[in-house]
């Protein structure tokens, strides 16, 4: 043994392998902020998603919001000259929701742009600081969180002014094509 490190600098290999150590380290830590970075991203684009269909629903919602008021205004033109007071108020206020929510799709879907847009950058710069990238995601899911708490209000605002009213507490969903034509029409136009 001796002999062995005799000719071995030990100080040297020492030093070796604290640097080894050292990129060890170095590279498990680059590695758990990467792994942290990547459950970011997976956790956002999970959000945005969910988000994205959430749209997708309220597209459908809106069909059919249109196929009610459609129904509403056979209704009352079936009602000339006489007019009823419920289904004219009941249309109006349909109608009102109906603008709103197109509203809402018009700023739902420049949102979904810029907001795909802000991730693809985010992913485009790996080199920002950990409290920047954390606070950039943060605000990115903030924003998202906003936008859909605005669609889920509107779906609440829809459920509750169907209950209140009765000419729309009918259950068009399934009312024969006789009473409702433009909704078996309508859902004819839609993708399976």
């Amino acid at each position: 043994m001796n002999a062995i490190t005799r000719y071995l600098p030990l100080p040297r290999v020492s030093q070796a392998f604290t640097d080894l150590q050292t990129g060890a380290r170095a590279h498990m830590h680059a590695g758990s902020e990467r792994l942290a970075k990547a459950r970011n991203f997976y956790a956002i684009s999970a959000q945005l998603e969910a988000f994205e269909s959430g749209v997708q629903h309220s597209k459908l919602q809106l069909t059919e919001v249109v196929a009610k008021k459609i129904h509403l205004r056979f209704r009352l033109a079936a009602l000339k000259p006489e007019t009823d007071l419920d289904l004219q108020q009941a249309y109006n206020a349909l109608h009102l929701y109906e603008m709103r929510l197109v509203a809402f799709l018009r700023k739902a879907g420049q949102a979904l742009k810029v907001f795909n847009t802000e991730l693809q950058e985010l992913r485009v710069h790996p080199e920002l600081e950990r409290e920047e990238f954390a606070t950039q995601l943060a605000e990115l899911a903030k924003q998202i969180q906003l936008i859909q708490d605005e669609r889920f209000s509107l779906e609440k605002e829809l459920v509750q002014f169907t209950e209140a009213k009765s000419a729309l507490s009918e259950n068009f969903a399934e009312s024969s094509p006789k009473t409702n034509p433009w909704l078996v029409r309508i859902r004819g136009w839609l993708p399976a």
